[in-house]
């Protein structure tokens, strides 16, 4: 079954290792200066742009294990081409709007990439299914 090692590796340790690693060293650092003051929004705070690297990265290494299978599931390799495209494209704009220094991404640039990385995670998912079944 998919579900335990590859959604260990592939979502839970690079989705809440980072988070897990700030919330400790911030409490280690509350522990060495009882005066510093722990915002624990900014510990879970993962920005659009980290969401739609993270989204990039989890399809690429993905469609480099199923491209040799992507004759034989050409829905899904279209599928993943795409998001990955879409994903790039939103990648881009993302680092547009990060060069004007008022830039603060609205809700709706969180819930985009969050979609993103969700439909990536699916789709890699996905692919890694059928990479399983074809040994």
């Amino acid at each position: 079954m998919i579900v335990g090692k590859w959604v260990t590796i592939n979502v839970l340790v690079p989705l809440l290792g980072p988070v897990l690693l700030a919330a400790i060293v911030v409490l280690l650092s509350q522990a060495n200066d009882p005066d510093f003051q722990i915002d624990f929004w900014l510990i879970f705070d993962i920005t659009p742009t980290a969401l739609t690297f993270y989204g990039i990265a989890l399809i690429s290494g993905s469609l480099t294990e199923f491209w040799r299978h992507i004759g034989d599931h050409a829905i899904l390799g279209i599928a993943a081409i795409i998001m990955i495209s879409v994903t790039a494209i939103n990648y881009a704009i993302l680092v547009l709007n990060n060069h004007d220094p008022a830039y603060d991404p609205a809700a709706s640039a969180t819930y985009l990439a969050l979609g993103l990385a969700c439909a990536a995670i699916v789709v890699s998912a996905m692919c890694k299914r059928v990479v399983l079944k074809a040994g």
